[in-house]
């Protein structure tokens, strides 16, 4: 009899820790789940120009594997209730009101506590309140871009205020400092227990050309939703709206949204719309993205939209009036992009990209699968059309460095705008014989390998920078040209190899200077701290 009990208490054991195995199985397996499939093709295949055994290039194979690529892709980004299990969840309903310029919004939040920690707090940006008041502070990006005093723009303050904020359908304490909200939890939520949060929230949007507002014809909503900060190793990432640069830093997450518009707005977006429904003389599209740092909306009564494919990915471009017939190349020029970046450093993950025309002061802004573009128009034709292009593929060089692989933009914009620079020279590269090139540098007086890398460079954070020009200049300019001095060292097929790793080992994730650095290292075979402690710190 007692044999027989130590018999079933063994057993029992040996069931439990053969669980436990599972269980840490497949949880590593879903962590690993954002590393969506990649081809088994080597370095050399993955080049721009491949060639058979006889010596021709296989531009069909070419096409071929990238659209199976794409089918893959897209087979994976149907695992919505997968990556429920290591994204959190944002639905958003928001409701467009043209006589007022405002919203009218409700944000639930599935959070689920993927951290190691204990949490007490929950902390949420709150961008548009960036532009609650009258003040340089507010629209420094624009007087800085135009030269111009407060008092001489066209600008309308907004005001963004919420109305309702519950955590599990409970109302709770919270306090919001310039554009930071804190809700203090009633219970500490513990490692992988599961908050509903709940926000209610009207914007008046603000008339202003950047970013975040409406001007002339179109509204533009970037940054313009309540979004979790960042947890990680060195705790809450609580900075606040800073004037200066890109001052973001965001998880991917999933969203589905939710946006109505009176009929006769025409309406661009992050995502894929899954669902349109009429009520009233209101058209409301409701649309899903994952996974994705943010989520980005623009609408206009005056958009055209030129549409085609490139690779089995959808590529959308928005355009006002006449500049729908002037701009048409802005199409070819995406696709160009999405073509010559996924070849360089690995596949575009979603099944649309966007670029939709606003009138910000500034060339661009980047947002998950969706661009911002205000085109140049110039006396001289052919600099518009070569500065137009140049934006272009900077901002969908973006989609590569931001919005698939992130980094804290504010502490480590080097990681962000350096990458994308780069890049973009990479498309002129890649595109264009080197006597086409040079006119078109000269043309834009934008030539590569213009200017030292300044020091420390890859430590400096947008606090260091007072005003744009100094900031685009070392951090654009001269971060750039310590990739190409990089690139000098390495040679270009290990700097090409070693981006294309760095892409496959953050997708969807957060990087940091001294991964990439890692990576570097790793995929040349050198130490390089002699190279690099010029222009970094540690």
């Amino acid at each position: 009899m007692m044999k027989s009990r130590i018999f079933k208490i063994i057993t029992l054991i040996f069931i439990l820790i053969l669980i436990s195995i599972f269980v840490i199985f497949a949880y590593r397996q879903l962590r690993n789940i954002l590393k969506f499939p990649v081809s088994d093709k080597t370095t050399s295949e993955t080049s721009i120009e491949t060639t058979s055994s006889e010596g021709e290039t296989t531009e069909t194979d070419r096409e071929a594997d990238s659209i199976e690529e794409s089918r893959e892709i897209k087979e994976f980004f149907k695992d919505r209730e997968s990556l429920k299990n290591i994204l959190n969840e944002y639905t958003v309903q928001v409701k467009f009101f043209p006589e007022d310029m405002q919203l009218e919004c409700k944000l639930q939040l599935e959070y689920t506590n993927f951290e190691d920690d204990k949490l007490d707090k929950l902390y949420f940006h709150l961008y548009p309140r960036a532009y609650d008041e009258y003040s340089d502070d507010s629209f420094k990006i624009i007087t800085d871009l135009t030269g111009k005093d407060l008092n001489e723009l066209d600008i309308v303050p907004g005001k963004m205020e919420i109305t309702k904020l519950l955590v599990d359908g409970i109302e709770i304490n919270y306090k919001i400092e310039q554009t930071l909200c804190e809700i203090d939890l009633e219970k500490p939520i513990n490692p992988d227990e599961i908050l509903e949060i709940t926000i209610e929230f009207y914007q008046n949007i603000p008339k202003n050309a950047d970013r975040y507002g409406y001007y002339k014809d179109v509204v533009s909503l970037g940054n313009w939703s309540p979004i979790l900060a960042v947890y990680d190793d060195d705790g809450w990432h609580k900075d606040p709206f800073l004037p200066i640069g890109d001052p973001f830093y965001s998880d991917s997450s999933i969203y589905e949204v939710e946006i109505s518009l009176p009929e006769n707005y025409v309406l661009a977006s992050t995502g894929e719309l899954i669902n349109t429904k009429k009520i009233d003389d209101y058209l409301t599209y409701t649309y899903e993205a994952y996974p994705v740092r943010d989520f980005a909306i623009m609408f206009s009564k005056e958009y055209g939209v030129l549409e085609d494919n490139c690779h089995d990915i959808n590529i959308y471009s928005f355009l006002i009036g006449e500049d729908l017939e002037k701009n048409k190349n802005s199409l070819n020029f995406a696709k160009d992009a999405i073509d010559i970046f996924s070849e360089l450093f690995g596949k575009y993950p979603y099944q649309n990209y966007t670029i939709a025309q606003n009138f910000m002061n500034f060339g661009g802004m980047e947002y998950p699968q969706l661009c911002q573009i205000k085109y140049a128009d110039y006396n001289d034709k052919k600099i518009s059309c070569y500065r137009n292009e140049y934006v272009i593929a900077h901002e969908t060089a973006h989609q590569w460095w931001y919005s698939v692989v992130g980094n804290d933009e504010i502490n480590q914009p080097w990681l962000d705008e350096a990458f994308a620079e780069y890049s973009t020279y990479q498309y002129f590269i890649n595109k264009y014989s080197e006597e086409e090139r040079e006119n078109i540098f000269s043309t834009m007086h934008r030539k590569p390998r213009s200017i030292e890398v300044p020091p420390k460079v890859m430590s400096k954070t947008i606090r260091d920078y007072e005003d744009f020009g100094e900031y685009g200049a070392e951090i654009y300019k001269g971060g750039s040209e310590l990739l190409f001095k990089l690139e000098d060292h390495l040679g270009k097929e290990v700097m090409y190899e070693i981006l294309r790793r760095y892409y496959e080992e953050y997708k969807f994730e957060n990087a940091d200077i001294t991964g990439f650095i890692d990576i570097c290292e790793e995929v040349s075979e050198k130490d390089l701290s002699e190279f690099f402690s010029p222009y970094f710190d540690n």
